[in-house]
């Protein structure tokens, strides 16, 4: 049934893997330590639980809630298989975003990734994050990285041009991955954001 953890109490058994859905906020993994930071209504879905925040927000770090009210509650599922079980980011991303002219911006995410077991249709996909200004998320173009075999790693680099609000000044970038695991129809998602790759902007 549902469960209900509140500012400073630990949610048992809490994934450490790359949940299947991120919405409303923003999932890191560091050093095996992973922290969700959720808006209002947001939510990370892992195979067994949903954990949504029911505070206007939500911080969760390595199982520990750090800031508002978190509901678990079961999804029913079972049957996807997280990215984070098939897939993970080999080191850190570099990003890099220079200025073109009026306005424009070059960007790009470039990283590292590690299939775990046998994955098909991979995708990647980079998005630079404005820190502050209007906190736009900007999507750069998608890679395509094929299959890829149990224990197999690929370089991507997504690659784009975004125009910056006008009051930004320090830039994130994250990547997203979406991958099938072979013999399965079940579509799964998982979003790595790594912090601590803030840029500032040159105007």
């Amino acid at each position: 049934g549902e469960a209900t953890f509140r500012e400073g109490e630990r949610i048992p058994d809490f994934p450490t893997g790359v949940p299947n859905v991120v919405s409303g906020g923003s999932f890191s993994l560091s050093r095996g330590v992973v922290t969700i930071t959720l808006r209002r209504d947001g939510y990370v879905e892992y195979p067994e639980h949903r954990y949504t925040c029911d505070a206007s927000e939500c911080g969760i770090r390595g199982g520990l809630v750090t800031a508002g009210v978190i509901v678990r509650t079961p999804t029913g599922g079972g049957t996807s298989t997280p990215t984070g079980d098939a897939m993970e980011f080999v080191g850190g991303l570099v990003c890099r975003a220079e200025l073109q002219g009026a306005g424009i911006y070059d960007a790009s995410v470039r990283g590292t990734l590690r299939a775990l077991r046998a994955v098909t249709l991979v995708r990647v996909t980079g998005y630079v994050v404005e820190r502050d200004g209007d906190q736009k998320t900007h999507s750069l173009f998608p890679v395509f990285l094929g299959d890829m075999g149990a224990g197999e790693t690929k370089d991507f680099e997504s690659t784009g041009i975004f125009v910056p609000s006008a009051n930004a000044t320090n830039l994130g970038c994250r990547a997203e991955v979406e991958a099938r695991t072979a013999g399965s129809v079940q579509q799964t998602t998982g979003a790595l954001e790594v912090s601590g790759s803030v840029m500032k902007l040159r105007r």
